[in-house]
């Protein structure tokens, strides 16, 4: 009983996330925040996808921000990473990863077939090469 009274409260909060756009040295920077579920993967996915449609194959995702990564949204984050690495012949560099997320990254295989750097402007540098 306590569970269901309390999970209509933490879906709501954990269901929350914000994806924005920004510039790096010519290079597209999606910053994620919140919650990486699936619904959260699956826009980071559309997004990405958006972006390759325009020929920029070299994009920089910022995870500073994000709270927690699903294991759905985790999914979502290895289809984006092979499509823009295989699919596309492009690179991608995920920034602002603490230790956790970058170990279920690790786990999950997406690292090392993304780089990863501390910063938005390291990772912009890594993509360029």
């Amino acid at each position: 009983m306590v569970w269901t009274n309390f999970s209509p409260i933490w879906r709501k909060r954990m269901d929350n996330f914000k994806i924005s756009f920004s510039d790096c040295f010519g290079f597209p920077v999606i910053s994620f925040e919140g919650y990486c579920s699936n619904d959260g993967g699956k826009a980071l996915s559309n997004k990405v996808r958006e972006i390759l449609k325009q020929s920029k194959n070299r994009i920089v995702l910022d995870f500073s921000r994000c709270t927690i990564i699903s294991s759905p949204g985790m999914a979502a984050l290895l289809d984006t990473a092979m499509e823009i690495v295989e699919d596309f012949q492009g690179k991608c560099c995920i920034a602002g990863l603490d230790q956790p997320k970058k170990q279920f990254l690790q786990m999950a295989g997406i690292i090392p077939i993304l780089d990863t750097a501390e910063t938005i402007e390291e990772a912009c540098k890594q993509v360029k090469v």
